[in-house]
């Protein structure tokens, strides 16, 4: 029901990607920050393109709330220290 799907692991987290129309990427391909790794689609059990987004560390669901937060501050850190 996930249609086409991306997991990237790195450290003790994996990040899970679903419904994408295309991935961009192989199996085990190293993946920089920033790279495209698909498009949002509507594959799977779906109605409309969307996409779901979901990390677990060390096979537990973290809330994503939190970390969009927690990535939210720390951008907002990073612009405010200046270059």
């Amino acid at each position: 029901s996930c249609g086409i799907g991306v997991v990237v692991a790195s450290g003790g987290y994996e990040h899970i990607y679903c419904h994408l129309q295309q991935r961009r990427m192989r199996s085990g391909q190293p993946v920089r920050a920033g790279q495209v790794i698909g498009q949002v689609g509507m594959t799977g059990r779906t109605c409309r393109p969307h996409l779901h987004w979901g990390t677990h560390y060390q096979r537990r669901w973290l809330r994503p709330e939190l970390i969009l937060s927690v990535m939210i501050q720390s951008h907002r850190a990073r612009r405010a220290a200046g270059p």
